[in-house]
């Protein structure tokens, strides 16, 4: 894998396929939160689609306020967490943390940190920038979850939200 990869990059190769036991669906995570998704696999090596990708999507929520929405790549280095009613809690740093809903991200994985949260204008949602907590450009080992269904973030990730 390259040691840096431009915005303008939203997906990246890396060299586990199914030789590994790597499927297409699993969700590929950093220490620092949610990097993408697997979403092509070969015998020695498999496309993971990165979460700032338009066809990525995380079901997430604040992990203050508990609202709910979509995480969804701009393809442009962020994510919209969509579909979070105007009178709905949410605030520029708070984290966003999978909701473990959508079947490929388990709960509690960090997804990112709000940047900016526009209530204004006409519609029933407020406009909400993610800023992804993974560094993207500069990925050199991801983990792949093989078993979504029974992952659990360790006990102090989980505290350290209940603050």
């Amino acid at each position: 894998m390259p040691e840096t990869h431009p915005r303008w990059f939203n997906s990246l190769m890396i060299d586990k396929g199914l030789k590994d036991g790597l499927s297409k669906g699993l969700p590929v995570a950093v220490y620092e939160g949610i990097a993408g998704v697997v979403t092509e696999v070969s015998h020695r090596y498999s496309k993971v689609q990165l979460i700032v990708d338009r066809n990525t999507a995380v079901d997430a929520l604040v992990q203050r306020s508990r609202a709910r929405g979509i995480a969804k790549g701009n393809g442009s280095g962020q994510c919209l967490f969509q579909y979070i009613p105007r009178k709905h809690d949410v605030e520029v740093g708070d984290t966003l943390i999978s909701s473990g809903l959508d079947g490929i991200f388990p709960k509690g994985l960090r997804v990112g940190e709000v940047s900016i949260v526009n209530k204004s204008g006409s519609g029933i949602f407020q406009e909400v920038i993610v800023t992804p907590y993974a560094d993207l450009e500069k990925l050199e080992e991801v983990i792949v979850i093989l078993n979504p269904a029974v992952y659990e973030p360790a006990k102090e990730d989980e505290e350290e939200g209940e603050e």
